[in-house]
């Protein structure tokens, strides 16, 4: 028979099969286009971070919320003049003669004179540090860097009572902090001079990183190092031999005598930064004095803006210059948020220290000329140092 037929597929299936094929290539070009925009605001949101993020040097301790604020814990950046303190004042006692006192009868005197500072941001992040009972009605001093980007500040006693607090003056440059809460009959510490302290003598410190539970440290004063830089500012500070622990940025150091001859941040770190940095007494009763005054240490020059280091390597990965990265700015400052300061005055800015250096040698008032980085165009803007 001649009737034969071939095997194959009929015209309508093959009209079928040709849809599909290109359904499916339309599927894969849909899927690689929400990849590339998946990517490309993933880029986005890395960019933003990394360009605004400070760097936090071994930061205090960190954890989620175990424990919910107080309902009027709210902290106020920037007291008004009717809400600074006026005259709250840190004396350096004299040191006292006699035996020293053995370590639990100074841990049993001084920790009801230490308190757990804790900060709340917009996302519940929590900040655990130390702070000092400086007055009886309910002034208390830490450390500034606790308080970045707080909604709510907490203070907890060592007799497990918890505060809301209210900022009543902050300096930048010693990162110390002057805190409020509503509390009556606190007990203060006792201020010494650290230039009574020997190297090599015996101190130790008390602080709070997990609240209303002071740990005691010990350890000796391993040197007091004079025209130190921290952040561009020459200071004055006593290295310790006592371990640098999370939660112990406003730890009082003392003697055995039991008085405070500074105060700790952990943020002040050299090389391995494995043992704790103090802010003499001396220094620390003076800013205080300043603070309880006018909210501030007053005088001090600073430009018309808030600039931040970019992160290390980033610069380059983005192709970035090096510099001081403006994150914010008011409106009549002649810097813009997104602008990389690299250059004051024709010297080379790599960092906010080399900013900071400059600046602090100079007064308010005094004219800078700053080069910066705006979008892909290099200018040249001249602007007035106004009082940090």
């Amino acid at each position: 028979m001649n009737d034969k037929r071939e095997i194959g597929i009929e015209p309508a299936e093959i009209e079928n099969c040709g849809r599909g094929e290109r359904n499916l290539g339309k599927i894969v070009l849909l899927f690689i286009l929400l990849i590339l925009i998946g990517c490309a605001i993933a880029a986005l949101a890395v960019y933003h971070y990394i360009t605004v993020r400070e760097v936090s040097g071994g930061d205090d301790l960190t954890l989620s919320p175990e424990l919910p604020f107080a309902e009027d814990s709210a902290i106020a950046m920037e007291p008004s003049a009717e809400d600074l303190p006026g005259d709250v004042r840190l004396d350096i006692a004299p040191r006292p003669n006699g035996e020293l006192q053995p370590l639990s009868a100074l841990y049993e005197k001084l920790a009801p004179s230490v308190v757990a500072v804790r900060s709340g941001s917009g996302d519940n992040a929590i900040a655990l540090g130390t702070g000092i009972v400086i007055s009886p009605d309910g002034y208390i001093l830490t450390c500034g860097h606790l308080l970045e980007n707080a909604r709510s500040v907490n203070v907890l006693c060592a007799d497990g009572m918890e505060y809301a607090a209210t900022l009543a003056g902050l300096d930048s440059v010693s990162d110390l902090a002057l805190l409020q809460i509503r509390a009556i009959g606190l007990t203060p510490a006792e201020f010494g001079s650290s230039g009574n302290s020997a190297t090599g003598e015996a101190i130790l410190s008390i602080g709070d990183p997990i609240g209303a539970l002071p740990v005691l440290t010990t350890g000796i004063l391993s040197a007091t190092i004079s025209d130190i830089r921290v952040n561009g500012f020459s200071m004055t500070l006593l290295m310790t031999d006592i371990a640098n622990a999370a939660g112990h940025s406003g730890a009082p150091v003392f003697n055995y005598y039991g008085q405070v001859i500074g105060v700790g941040n952990a943020r002040l770190k050299i090389k391995d930064g494995s043992k704790l940095f103090a802010i003499p007494a001396e220094m620390v009763t003076s800013i205080v004095s300043d603070l309880s005054e006018y909210g501030k240490v007053p005088g001090r020059p600073a430009l018309n803006a808030d600039v931040r280091d970019l992160q290390p390597g980033y610069a380059d990965f983005l192709g970035l210059p090096s510099g001081a990265y403006v994150v914010a700015s008011p409106a009549d400052s002649v810097l813009r948020k997104g602008d990389i300061i690299t250059a004051i005055d024709g010297f080379a800015v790599a960092s906010v220290a080399d900013l900071n250096a400059y600046v602090n040698s100079k007064t308010v008032g005094d004219s800078v000329t700053l080069t910066l980085v705006r979008g892909r165009d290099y200018v040249e803007a001249i602007t007035q140092l106004v009082e940090k």
